[in-house]
């Protein structure tokens, strides 16, 4: 089940309104403008608007996640390490989506077809152990908000309870082509705390959910160390994703 979203913190007062309503004139500009070399002019001019005014949302956007964050009490992960980006390099908006601090990945939601066209991670917490051996025991899962654009299909991918997304294989090129999450259990019941906790991860088998995407670009894969998870991630977004990479963070 996914916790309750409660309330929404809007910075900057009217602001994002603002933004809002001077990119849907921006667009109209954009849609009406003149065919030929003036048009084609004032066709470039609209677009860099558009990526500016963009870019300053997704800025408001997580100064809202990240005040919300503080008011219901989330810490943020420290120390966590970024592993080589896959994609190209475009998009004309950065992102970065990071669970609270304690939580990390389960899995994806979000849109694919040919390419991923938008992904949102989901959080649930690391230490599972009061819900291991419980018939019909639920974790508190939190999906992120999504990056990228509305093309495709919408899909979800979560690892079986218990477990957490270690890595990430697939297939890019100028963007995101697929993505295969690699699931690993990460619960220390029996193991004990590091380094037996480790050593008895090393011993697990880390199984990928099936592929979501197309079949382009070139196969890459991405594994946090042993005894980490992935905590975030960021890239690059246009009407797709266009570059993804992830961040780890040391269960404790």
């Amino acid at each position: 089940m996914k916790r309750p979203n409660g309330f929404r913190v809007r910075p900057g007062g009217s602001r994002p309104l603002r933004l809002l309503a001077a990119l849907a004139a921006s667009s109209a500009a954009l849609l009406g403008c003149r065919v030929g070399q003036e048009g084609g002019q004032v066709t470039a001019k609209v677009h860099a608007r558009n990526q500016e005014l963009e870019r300053e949302l997704d800025v408001l956007r997580a100064e809202n996640d990240g005040l919300r964050a503080q008011l219901l009490g989330y810490q943020p992960w420290q120390g966590t390490i970024q592993l080589a980006r896959v994609g190209g390099p475009y998009g004309i908006v950065p992102f970065v989506r990071t669970c609270p601090r304690g939580e990390a990945l389960t899995g994806f939601a979000g849109r694919s077809g040919g390419v991923v066209d938008a992904i949102a991670p989901l959080c649930a917490p690391l230490d599972r152990t009061p819900l291991r051996g419980l018939t019909g025991a639920t974790t508190v899962e939190t999906e992120l908000r999504p990056a990228g654009g509305n093309g495709g299909g919408v899909f979800r991918a979560a690892c079986a309870p218990g477990s957490h997304v270690v890595g990430l294989r697939g297939r890019a090129g100028g963007a995101v082509d697929a993505i295969e999450p690699l699931c690993q259990d990460t619960s220390w019941v029996g193991a004990g705390p590091p380094p037996a906790g480790e050593a008895a991860l090393r011993a697990r088998p880390v199984t990928a959910l099936p592929k979501i995407g197309g079949s382009g670009g070139t196969p890459f894969e991405s594994r946090c160390p042993e005894g980490w998870a992935v905590v975030g991630t960021s890239g690059r977004i246009g009407d797709f994703v266009q570059s993804l990479a992830l961040h780890c963070g040391r269960m404790e």
